[in-house]
């Protein structure tokens, strides 16, 4: 795969937000990509097709752990990026609410109507 096509995938929001959950929540199981669909507001078929985008390009990678399937971003994707990625994500109030309503679905707040 060439540099262009690896970046390329950053050409979409939807994608680079699962990148973002991502960088925060290493290792993200099946079962935490249901509050991925929750807060992206998106049908499971889409994020799903993301999901094989950033598999496909070399961006994620999948691991079966017992029951479980855990995603996580790739070790092809160096350190200096992920890092500048962390940066400019930290800067962009999308991304900022992402990461505060994951942890906000992760302490019940949001399920339970706070």
């Amino acid at each position: 795969m060439s540099l262009a096509e690896f970046l390329k995938i950053l050409a979409d929001l939807t994608r680079l937000r699962i990148i973002n959950l991502l960088l925060e929540n290493p290792g993200m199981r099946v079962k935490d990509m249901v509050e991925v669909l929750e807060l992206l507001e998106l049908p499971q078929s889409t994020v799903s097709r993301h999901l094989a985008q950033l598999r496909q390009s070399g961006w994620v990678e999948v691991k079966r752990v017992d029951i479980w399937v855990q995603y996580r971003l790739s070790r092809n994707v160096i350190p200096e990026l992920r890092v500048a990625l962390q940066k400019l994500f930290s800067q962009d109030i999308v991304f900022q609410n992402d990461i505060l309503k994951v942890k906000a679905m992760r302490s019940g707040v949001l399920r339970d109507g706070g």
